[in-house]
């Protein structure tokens, strides 16, 4: 982070991210200071996610387009964009889903660190919180399935296709929203 600062005060990190360039040394040395204590382990892209906090993800994606990210960079750095819209609505506005979809993620450890040198309101007790009632839900994201299964519609005479896609999703959508445990 204390890096990125250095790049913005010689400003090569303006000529890099053109995007940024309007954005202050003193706005990069305060973020940088937010993540001081950061463990290396931290990926780069969501470290460097924070100090593009205050753009539309469109806008930062192009500015990232001529690093030729690969596909697995790419979705680390939308994790890390989601991340910033998280800390920027607040702990409170964050849905279900988008909980379950943020513990179910791979860098979910890291990006709890950073989160948490970002913003105050989001303390370890209180992430544990949220993660602990959504456990079974977060459980069936990271591998893959859903509570309500293609086998089970098929029994109600849904045939295989889109319709059951859609349903497939909407019924995992319930399971999230009302704490359901059972297909039924």
């Amino acid at each position: 982070p204390k890096a990125l600062a250095e790049l913005k005060r010689v400003k090569l990190l303006d000529v890099i991210f053109p995007l940024i360039q309007d954005k202050s040394l003193k706005f990069f040395t305060e973020i940088a200071n937010k993540l001081n204590n950061l463990s290396p382990n931290v990926h780069y892209l969501l470290i460097l996610s924070c100090f593009f906090k205050d753009f539309e993800e469109s806008k930062v994606l192009e500015a990232f387009e001529d690093l030729k990210l690969s596909s697995q960079e790419l979705l680390t750095l939308h994790f890390g964009l989601e991340c910033q819209k998280m800390i920027r609505n607040g702990f409170d506005a964050i849905t279900k889903h988008e909980w379950v979809s943020f513990f179910a993620n791979p860098l979910a450890e890291q990006a709890i660190a950073l989160i948490g040198a970002m913003s105050s309101g989001f303390t370890i007790k209180r992430l544990e919180e949220a993660r602990l009632p959504l456990s079974l839900a977060i459980d069936r994201k990271k591998r893959g399935v859903t509570l309500l299964k293609s086998t089970d519609l098929m029994d109600a005479n849904i045939q295989p296709g889109k319709l059951m896609g859609t349903l497939l999703r909407e019924g995992e959508s319930l399971a999230i929203t009302h704490d359901l445990t059972t297909p039924e």
